[in-house]
């Protein structure tokens, strides 16, 4: 009835069931057409992504000290370093209950859909404070093929930095007042971002949220916050980021503050602090163009654009890029301040730099407007050469894509088959005697905790091939320690190579002259493993494992050449190969 009709909302009144003649409105067509590219990239990520595998060890504190080996049980509030990073462990605890480590493909999905969102999210900010549609839909293309940050992408742990950024996006999202003709009235979409600006509560729980993904969640309170201040002044500003910053504090003073880094021993060094802060703002728009040395030209032009920019550019998305430039510089600064020892090479990483293109966009929407406003070339050429540069840069990104692929898996590749026989050895009784990582890509790795009962479903399923099984018995179940070994005597102890002899060694101890660069003394191991003791003039003991033929990887101990030390596997039925390195008198002591 028309009573009835006329007491419908206005959100009723305005809707408009969508139809073939909507798809002429050109932001229908933009918003389609972003929807299209994000789906390519989000396959060609996938793509990329379904033969990796976890490195640097940061999730193994999520799978093995969060609740699923009891002993190491670290609690969902403890800090990852000195990150707050509840979400991650929430969401990979729950990933791994439901796939185990049998594929990386769920755990980096996270990373490579919140990508996808944030670059949605940051579209969806720029349409409302009013960004030229090419300018907006440019700068969309250049994070959503983020090439620079392609580490961040692929990389699976870096989904608590995108959260953090992406939940920054959300709540300035959230903060600003729907366009008008959104609210039923005419017009265009608000161009300064404060009329009708919404309540602070809105901005308050994803602000909170993102806190919980990463310490980039405190960069993403100084993002709405300085761009509140600009918009509506330091009061509104403060009741912002009050909520938020009271809830992280609190956070901090009871456990976040038991992951903060120490002091530098000499506070000299925190003056290099500025040259990673630079480091990292040039390296993201000089990784991004392809071009190397042209991250100063870029970075200096998008500074210099916004401190210009003339009154057509809305004053909200001026607002914006000033926001943004301090979120870059802040994000830096917080890394170096707490990461002043990695150097120059870390802050050139990717994930730095996917965040510096993130928090740049707004400042390369207004210089886009810019340049667009001075262009004066008929519009087929200015079209064409905008085609032409953004499929330069997408070119380019793949490519970039492609090598942080080919470096991840190079690294990552043999992991799966190691876990696979880290736990069949585990399963046969074989004692985990080197908890450390085989390499510096793997350092958090603890072996001693993944071969757990605990953890023997979810490690990758399948029984572990001969290569596999003696490639981690070589990796954990060998090592070296000036105290005996909880596993049996094994055989003889055979002096192999560059001995003065080759008489066996049966019992107690013997004295032999090693007269080449690279002396080598074997054993055969029986059910309960072997082990020997040796003194001598090396620095340094390097063993491996061999079965059926099959020789593991070489691993290494540095050891004082004065003290006596004891070399054991725990591999059942195979020989222990040891290289003493160095030529010279030893003592062998075979129990």
């Amino acid at each position: 009835t028309a009573s009835s009709s006329s007491r419908r909302s206005p959100s009723l009144r305005t809707f408009r069931r969508p139809t073939l003649s909507s798809w002429r409105d050109p932001d229908t067509r933009e918003y389609g057409l972003l929807l299209v590219l994000v789906a390519v990239a989000v396959a060609f990520f996938t793509y990329l992504a379904h033969d990796l595998w976890f490195v640097w060890g940061d999730d193994y504190d999520f799978f093995l000290m969060r609740g699923t080996v009891p002993v190491a049980d670290r609690g969902i509030w403890a800090p990852h370093d000195d990150h707050w990073m509840t979400a991650i462990v929430l969401i990979d605890r729950a990933l791994l209950s439901l796939y185990g480590l049998d594929s990386y493909l769920p755990y980096v999905l996270v990373s490579i859909g919140l990508h996808a969102a944030s670059v949605l999210v940051v579209h969806a900010v720029l349409k409302r404070l009013g960004a030229g549609r090419w300018a907006r839909f440019s700068a969309c293309v250049v994070l959503l093929f983020a090439g620079a940050g392609a580490q961040a992408v692929l990389w699976n742990t870096t989904a608590g930095l995108i959260g953090s950024m992406f939940f920054g996006w959300l709540a300035l999202l959230l903060s600003l007042a729907p366009p008008r003709n959104e609210r039923g009235l005419p017009g265009e979409p608000d161009d300064d971002g404060a009329e009708g600006a919404q309540p602070p509560w809105r901005v308050w729980f994803p602000l909170v949220v993102g806190l919980t993904f990463s310490g980039t969640g405190v960069v993403a309170v100084l993002f709405v916050g300085a761009f509140t201040w600009f918009q509506r002044g330091l009061k509104a500003a403060l009741l912002v980021v009050s909520v938020p910053a009271a809830v992280f504090l609190v956070w901090y003073i009871a456990i976040g503050n038991t992951g903060a880094k120490a002091p530098l021993e000499d506070p000299w060094a925190y003056l290099a602090v500025p040259r990673l802060v630079w480091i990292g703002l040039v390296h993201a728009p000089d990784a991004a163009t392809g071009i190397d040395g042209s991250g100063p030209l870029v970075l200096g032009g998008l500074v210099l654009a916004t401190l210009m920019a003339s009154s057509r550019v809305p004053a909200g998305l001026r607002a914006l890029a000033y926001a943004g430039l301090i979120a870059a510089v802040g994000q830096l600064a917080l890394a170096a301040l707490s990461r002043p020892s990695f150097g120059a090479e870390a802050f050139a990483g990717g994930r730095y730099a996917y965040l510096t293109l993130f928090f740049l966009a707004p400042a390369l929407v207004v210089t886009l407007m810019m340049l667009g406003s001075w262009v004066t070339a008929p519009r087929q050429v200015a079209v064409l050469l905008a085609l032409l540069v953004g499929a330069a840069y997408v070119v380019n990104a793949g490519a970039l894509f492609r090598a942080e692929h080919d470096g991840r898996l190079y690294v990552s590749e043999p992991w799966p088959g190691l876990m696979r026989g880290l736990r069949d050895a585990a399963q046969a009784g074989e004692q985990v005697l080197t908890v450390d990582a085989v390499d510096e890509v793997h350092m958090r790795f603890r072996a001693d905790l993944a071969a757990r009962e605990e953890m023997w479903d979810e490690l990758p399923s399948g029984a572990a091939t001969t290569e596999e099984l003696v490639y981690a018995e070589s990796s954990f179940f060998t090592g070296v320690s000036r105290e005996s070994f909880d596993v049996g005597s094994g055989e003889d102890v055979r002096p192999v190579l560059d001995f003065d002899t080759t008489k066996p060694i049966r019992r107690g101890c013997r004295t032999l002259t090693a007269e080449g660069e690279s002396p080598v003394l074997a054993m055969d191991t029986g059910p309960d493993g072997a082990q020997f003791g040796v003194q001598g003039p090396t620095d340094r003991i390097v063993a491996h494992i061999v079965r059926d033929k099959i020789q593991g990887p070489d691993r290494s101990w540095a050891v004082d050449p004065e003290v006596g030390h004891w070399v054991a596997t725990s591999a059942q039925n195979a020989e222990l190969v040891v290289n003493l390195t160095m030529p010279g008198t030893y003592t062998v002591c075979k129990l």
